[in-house]
This record gives C-alpha cells, structure tokens and sequence, in this order.
C-alpha cells in the first residue's frame, strides 16, 4: 500500500460511507432486533478480502478488478441480511460515482488529459475503454462498487437503520 493510497483512503471513505445519509436528510436510528455484524464474521471478512487479494496478486490479476469483487460480494452479503440496505447501496455508489466524476472530468479532459495513456496498466488492454472523453470505466466502476459496500457497511456492523 502507498502513502497515495493512504491518503486517498483517508480522504474517500467518509465521503463514500456518509454521502446518502446526508444527502437524503436520514438519521441513524437502532435496530430493534438486532443483526449486528459479529467479530467472527467481520475478521472472515477481512481475511477472505485479504486471501482475494494476495490471489490475484499470484495471479497478475490487476488489483482493480479484485476488489470490485470484494465489493461487490461484501455488498451483496451484507443485502442478502439486510433487504433495507439496498437503496443505500445503490444510492451511495451512485452518489460517489458521480462525485468521481465531478473530479475526474476536468482532471483527466482538461489538466492532465495524457495522465492515462502514459501511466494506466491497462492502457491498450481489452479493458482500456474511456468513457466522457478521458475517464477510464473501470474507475467509474470501482466508484460505484466501493461507495454502495461503503455506504451500507457501517449500519450492517452497529446495527442501525436510516430514517427520516
């Protein structure tokens, strides 16, 4: 991991994480029964995202790809428990995805529009497709899929749902 991807973090997960609630004008509010995430199953979860990843290193499989697949299936789990959760998710993928594009689209088409084609390892691959002039669909995709597992995820763990 580098200090890029540190600080990218640091910077990207509350947006990802609180994007809908506060953007639907939603308050958290305790779950009667409760379906808290148990420890047990978040350190699964952990090590199962960390076996992913050291596979598809072993593999060369780019590392975006793997984690659109632990978001996704961590999205997943977390809806196949929590039927209330699935708007969340859509809306906050949705929601960062066009936030990335926000940033993305002056970045990429206006200050920086060679940043791509000379530093993406999937430049010139099947998968290099651009989409809005100079923005990569994979990153928009990984927008969508890390934003809908982060905007569910915490209410999954502490067992709260969002109401008006």
């Amino acid at each position: 991991m580098s200090i890029e991807d540190a600080l990218f973090g640091a910077c990207i997960v509350p947006i990802g994480v609180f994007s809908f609630e506060i953007l639907s004008n939603k308050n958290r509010k305790p779950m009667v029964s409760s379906t808290k995430m148990k420890p047990v199953k978040m350190r699964f979860l952990l090590l199962l995202a960390t076996v992913l990843l050291t596979v598809g290193k072993q593999l060369e499989i780019n590392s975006i790809f793997t984690s659109y697949l632990i978001f996704l299936g961590f999205t997943l789990f977390i809806v196949f428990q929590r039927k209330d959760l699935i708007f969340c998710a859509l809306a906050s993928g949705t929601l960062l995805t066009m936030l990335s594009f926000v940033i993305y689209f002056p970045l990429y088409n206006l200050a920086l529009p060679d940043f791509w084609k000379n530093s993406w390892l999937l430049q010139g691959t099947r998968f290099g497709v651009y989409v809005f002039g100079n923005i990569p669909l994979t990153e928009l995709i990984w927008f969508f899929t890390f934003g809908s597992f982060a905007g569910v995820q915490s209410a999954y763990r502490h067992s709260f749902y969002l109401s008006k």
